[in-house]
């Protein structure tokens, strides 16, 4: 073996390494750059979730209302974002549940005030009650 096959086979080599050394850095940089933007995406869901959560609260309603109130917000909120494409509608109930159960443990839910007092809805009810299908009084 000559000195020029010898460096030949050196410089082959430092070639590959540097190749091998540039293609994992990069390829480690692809995966936190898509793992940055999955977090982002994630921080925007639980965050919206937890909104229309304490905004679907406001409603006078029974919890299945109030459930498809925050869903149908969250999936809309995440559609206006671009991110509709990252979110089925089963993982926008359960994100909904969750902000659900966290805004409840916290206390944050039950600070939300309905639109309409309790007062309110019982004299509402009362009149409703008391009218046929006509609208006269009984």
């Amino acid at each position: 073996m000559t000195i020029n096959n010898i460096i030949g086979l050196l410089q082959t080599g430092v070639g590959v390494a540097l190749a091998l050394g540039l293609g994992y850095t990069v390829s480690n940089w692809f995966k936190t750059l898509a793992a940055s933007a999955k977090n982002e995406r994630v921080k925007f869901a639980l965050t919206t979730a937890s909104q229309v959560v304490l905004n679907a609260q406001e409603l006078v309603a029974n919890g299945s209302v109030q459930q498809a109130d925050a869903v149908g917000n969250f999936l809309k909120r995440i559609k206006d974002n671009g991110y509709e494409k990252y979110f089925t509608e089963e993982q926008a109930l359960a994100y909904v549940k969750q902000a659900y159960a966290t805004n409840k443990a916290n206390g944050t839910l039950g600070a939300v005030k309905p639109i309409v007092s309790d007062d309110a809805l019982k004299q509402a009810e009362a009149v409703i009650t008391g009218t046929d299908q006509t609208g006269t009084a009984q």
